[in-house]
């Protein structure tokens, strides 16, 4: 069996590792996420390029023999540069991959997300605007992958249909309560009718299409932001920030 293996995928984040090596955490089509080696990465004129960047997607070739993989080589397929020309793309684009690092396990393939990264990299190149509604819906997509996407319809303890208000997001009991059984449930978030709607209709939506809103539904998604944040968190076993926080937090430096 061959000790070279070949994969395409994106980088996560990179860390210094010696004096002029880098240990890269990747997610990529046949593994999902990994971490490699890069040596040499930290020099001058490496032969890795911009293969190793945040928002390149690149083919790696890869030597297993012991212990972490050697990226041997990066060519790159795509660049996703101009997301650096605005902070708030900038940090869209970031935060996808953080959300990725913190909550999503080693060595679990997941191609569906990682396509979902590069189709979102482009809308945020084109649709400024809708960088909040699709962000919130990457959680969800995320949430699914782990097996963990809540009830959005019917109270998750009685079953009866969501109807009025007030209504409530149990995120100890992964999904909506109406108000009789929020009086048992854990970990409650309040929602309003309208914010309730404006997450059904994202998840209703496909990926890809136009993503308009009042600016009453602008504030919705700024509450959602922050109930999927802990949602995920809580799930997931590992704190991610919402992305307002996110945002205010890198571009304060």
């Amino acid at each position: 069996m061959s000790r070279y293996t070949s994969d395409e995928g994106i980088v996560l984040k990179t860390s210094e590792f010696g004096e002029i090596d880098r240990i890269v955490t990747l997610f990529t089509r046949k593994r999902g996420k990994f971490q490699a080696i890069a040596k040499g990465a930290r020099k001058v004129g490496n032969r890795f390029g911009a293969s190793l960047d945040l928002f390149s997607f690149s083919e790696f070739l890869f030597y297993t023999a012991s212990g972490m993989p050697l990226i041997v080589q990066g060519k790159i397929q795509k660049l996703f540069r101009d997301l650096l020309r605005t902070p708030l793309r900038w940090m869209a684009g970031e935060y996808l991959l953080c959300v990725l690092d913190r909550v999503f396990p080693f060595e679990r393939r997941e191609e569906e997300l990682l396509d979902e990264v590069l189709m979102l990299w482009e809308i945020f190149l084109r649709h400024e605007e809708a960088v909040l509604p699709l962000l919130v819906r990457f959680r969800l997509d995320v949430a699914r992958a782990l097996g963990v996407f809540p009830e959005l319809r019917e109270c998750v303890r009685c079953r009866k249909k969501i109807t009025g208000t007030p209504c409530f997001f149990s995120i100890a009991s992964g999904g909506v309560v109406c108000d009789s059984c929020s009086r048992e449930a854990q970990r409650l978030f309040p929602l309003s009718l309208r914010e309730l709607e404006v997450l059904q209709a994202l998840v209703d939506t496909p990926l890809g299409y136009g993503v308009k809103s009042s600016q009453e539904d602008r504030k919705a998604f700024e509450v959602l932001d922050v109930l999927v944040a802990q949602y995920l968190s809580y799930q997931g076993e590992r704190k991610i920030p919402d992305f307002s926080s996110f945002l205010g937090r890198e571009l304060s430096w």
